[in-house]
């Protein structure tokens, strides 16, 4: 992944932008994660978007996340910039709900 993460940052160092202009990427594993391994391979994932200056929040599950959203996320200020809900399940073993939370100062969608 480390080849992945200097590859990603040369494109746009080319396009004279910085790190923070990172929006997303896909990342495959070839097969469920156990809790301790997904966790081991997050962090590595985390750690980078940390140093790059990115923490937006996405989550993860087949299950219906309305009733809670208000409360929940919402009310704590955690979905200020948004949320994606991926109608699927995580990538562990026996987990049935999975959250990332990212932060930008600014975000720029392009259509």
């Amino acid at each position: 992944m480390a080849e992945g993460w200097r590859r990603i940052a040369a494109v746009l160092e080319a396009a004279g932008r910085r790190r923070t202009a990172f929006c997303a990427c896909e990342l495959r594993s070839p097969a469920l994660f156990t809790e301790d391994g997904f966790r081991s391979f997050n962090g590595a994932y985390a750690a980078v978007l940390k140093e790059w200056g990115i923490l937006l929040l996405q989550a993860y599950t087949v299950h219906e996340i309305h009733r809670g959203l208000a409360e929940e996320i919402v009310a704590r200020g955690a979905a200020r910039h948004g949320l994606t809900w991926h109608d699927c399940r995580p990538p562990v073993q026996g987990l049935d709900y999975e959250m990332d939370c990212r932060g930008m100062p600014v975000e720029r969608v392009l259509a």
